[in-house]
């Protein structure tokens, strides 16, 4: 067990004096040392760090965010330097005892004293029994004499840290002279990398790509040409390089002058991204980036067409479909899906925007069109890089205005003229596709106003109304020689109409009854002639018939040529049968305006009916096509064939010769008609002049005339 003995006070002096106050020295001396030591590592970290950072940022022109990590990776990195050299080994502990023993193996001659009066003079001498006070005090006071000749300080190397010093100042100065000699380098160092303003590198040449953003980048679309353009600021270089790399290989181009102060370089169609860097003269680029994108485009489309309300028709919706046709007044409503998303969508023709679009959905815009006009339309694309899309999808739209009415006219019994006393039916008809809000009919004499005709009421919104008018000549005051015209018109429901149809009947003349015969007269005349034309004609197929029967051997086939001459007859005996129809037709148009315009008598009717209108109904509706049918069989069958339709030529013809007799009857009555009707009216007009003479006569005999004619 130790025990601290007591040491005499002078001999407490005399250590603190030539022991532990030259140790304090040396504890402080060399902890100066490592000091200087450490400051010069630490001050080469900040110039190393300082100067990788200026080449780097001048290189590459950092962005501010790229600035600020690589401050915050050198001030780490400062900081470990600063911890390593200069705080640990300055607050590293230098104990008495370690000064001590330094000293002692640094002079030999001590005998290790120094550290045994360090020892001692802590107190640690051991207990009473192993040490004497007295010859602690001796200890001391020899180890103060030897120590008083000892040069504590010498066990530093000064050389070396006046030499770490030296190198110091050194740094300091030449990180003064750095500054003072490139100020304007030095300060955009320090304003772009500590302070972090955007401020340029100081040089002669100064190229700026255009149109890049902060970060270098720029967005460009797929399938354009992609040109690198730049301005040029201070000394123009004698040549200017741009180096491309992309994911599929790299290159090198020579960038154009433009002028004095604009580069330009062609790097081809987009079709990846491309990083590049622009040096000449002593201007290196950081490396820029263009991105690939596509411009805005039109995928897929709906659209949806909901007709005017009173069309009373529901909405409609297309897909895939950009060409369509809409009604005057209808709401077009077209939803486009796009490959992006958009900052603008404009609706507009050829040469004028309709309306913005809205955007539903980042993919999805909508426009509500609700006066749609016919023409071609696109949408004008524009996305946030304010591209737009280069080859827009067409709307072709096509608005078709409501048509008006359909109305139809037809007079039955009439044609193009009507006496005073004729009573005839005027058909009509009228259809809308969205329906009918009014219909009339109107006759109209001479110059006269109209006059409506009533024609019944129609169901509100029918979409489609029939009916039969008749009108009464006699109740119109008709006198031969008037012109009287007839028309009907129909409103449709369309709102912003209404929209109008017509229809007009040509215009008939009023003819006296004379007048109408006369024209019957012509008609019939002319009607008579042509079926002469048919039964000469009719008479020239039995002929060809009887000729190819010549030919023909009842026990063999017909032979090409011949089944070709059958073939022609059966033809030629088609169109008889057309014209013979035609003949019927135009005398039952014959009749009808006889009776409507009361010109026939009953008896006549029935004549006209029985003996000219039924026959030709039968020869053209049974005898002909019989006998045409029989022409077939001779082309087929040959000789065999030849008597059934020799036959029917003979039945035909026979039939054909008595209606023309019956039509040369049917004339001469209605010519003896007309002749006793002329004997009727000579016959009335005579008696009408007898009347008046025998009246004058007889005025006279009685004196009835007037008494001035008597007077002498």
């Amino acid at each position: 067990m130790s025990v601290m003995a007591p040491i005499p006070r002078g001999g407490q002096v005399a250590v603190r004096d030539r022991v532990l106050e030259p140790l304090r020295r040396l504890r402080g001396r060399a902890r100066a040392y490592l000091f200087v030591r450490g400051a010069v590592r630490v001050w080469l970290a900040f110039m190393l760090g300082g100067l990788g950072q200026l080449a780097l940022d001048r290189w590459l022109r950092m962005p501010a965010d790229q600035r600020v990590l690589f401050n915050v990776l050198l001030t780490a990195w400062w900081s470990f330097v600063i911890y390593r050299w200069l705080v640990r080994p300055i607050r590293a502990p230098l104990s008495d005892d370690e000064l001590a023993a330094v000293v002692d193996h640094a002079n030999p001659g001590m005998h290790d004293g120094l550290a045994t009066a360090v020892q001692f003079a802590r107190g640690e001498v051991g207990d009473e029994f192993s040490n004497s006070p007295r010859l602690i005090e001796e200890t001391l006071r020899e180890a103060c004499a030897r120590a008083q000749g000892v040069p504590f300080l010498g066990v530093l190397n000064h050389r070396g840290a006046r030499q770490r010093l030296t190198e110091l100042l050194s740094l300091f100065a030449l990180t003064g002279a750095v500054w003072i000699m490139t100020p304007e380098l030095m300060n955009t160092w320090f304003l772009r990398n500590w302070l972090l303003r955007d401020v340029a590198w100081p040089q002669q040449t100064q190229i700026i790509p255009v149109g890049f953003d902060e970060s270098g980048a720029m967005r460009w679309p797929i399938g354009d040409e992609l040109e690198i353009r730049a301005d040029l600021y201070g000394k123009p270089p004698q040549r200017v390089l741009l180096d491309w790399r992309t994911t599929e290989g790299a290159g090198q181009v020579a960038m154009t002058m433009i002028g004095q102060s604009r580069l330009r370089a062609s790097l081809g169609l987009m079709d990846t991204d491309v990083r590049f860097r622009i040096h000449g003269g002593d201007e290196e680029t950081r490396e820029f980036v263009v991105y690939a994108i596509e411009r805005p485009r039109i995928t897929r489309t709906s659209t949806r067409i909901t007709p005017p309300a009173y069309t009373r028709r529901e909405a409609v919706t297309v897909e895939q479909q950009t060409v369509f046709e809409a009604l005057k007044g209808s709401r077009i409503e077209i939803d486009a899906w796009l490959n992006k998303s958009v900052s603008q969508a404009v609706f507009r023709s050829s040469d004028e925007s309709i309306g913005e679009a809205e955007q539903v959905a980042d993919d999805r815009i909508s426009f509500v069109w609700d006066a749609p006009q016919s023409g071609s339309y696109s949408f004008l694309l524009r996305d946030a890089d304010g591209w737009e899309n280069r080859r827009p999808v067409r709307f072709t739209v096509r608005v078709e205005p409501d048509e008006a009415p359909r109305v139809s006219l037809a007079l039955v019994g009439v044609s193009d003229a009507v006496t005073p006393a004729g009573v005839f039916d005027v058909a009509l008809g009228f259809e809308d596709e969205f329906g009918l809000a009014d219909a009339r009919l109107s006759v109209q004499r001479n110059d006269d106003p109209a006059i409506g005709i009533p024609i019944g009421a129609i169901e509100a919104e029918a979409r489609r109304y029939e009916h039969r008018a008749q009108i009464d000549a006699s109740r119109l005051a008709l006198k031969p020689g008037d012109r009287l015209r007839i028309w009907a018109e129909a409103d449709d429901t369309d709102p912003a109409g209404p929209n109008t149809g017509r229809a007009e009947a040509p215009e008939l003349r009023v003819l006296s009854a004379g007048e109408f015969a006369a024209r019957i007269a012509e008609q019939e005349l002319a009607l008579r002639r042509e079926f002469e034309r048919a039964l000469s004609a009719q008479r020239a197929i039995r002929d060809g018939l009887d000729r190819l029967a010549e030919e023909l051997d009842p026990l063999t086939r017909p032979d090409e040529g011949q089944t070709q001459r059958a073939s022609g007859l059966a033809r030629r005996q088609e169109q008889q049968t057309a014209v013979i129809a035609r003949v019927t037709d135009a005398y039952e148009q014959l009749l009808e305006e006889m009776r409507a315009n009361r010109a026939a008598r009953p008896s006549e009717e029935r004549r006209l009916q029985d003996s000219l209108i039924d026959p030709l109904q039968r020869l053209s509706e049974d005898g002909m096509p019989a006998a045409s049918s029989a022409l077939e069989q001779v082309g087929s069958e040959g000789g065999a064939a030849v008597g059934a339709a020799a036959d029917r030529q003979a039945s035909v013809m026979r039939d054909m010769r008595d209606v023309l007799n019956n039509m040369r009857e049917w004339e001469g009555f209605r010519e003896a008609v007309a002749m006793l009707e002329e004997i009727i009216a000579e016959q009335e007009s005579l008696r009408d002049t007898t009347v008046t003479a025998i009246s004058d006569e007889l005025d006279a005999i009685l004196g009835l005339d007037d008494p001035e004619d008597g007077n002498p």
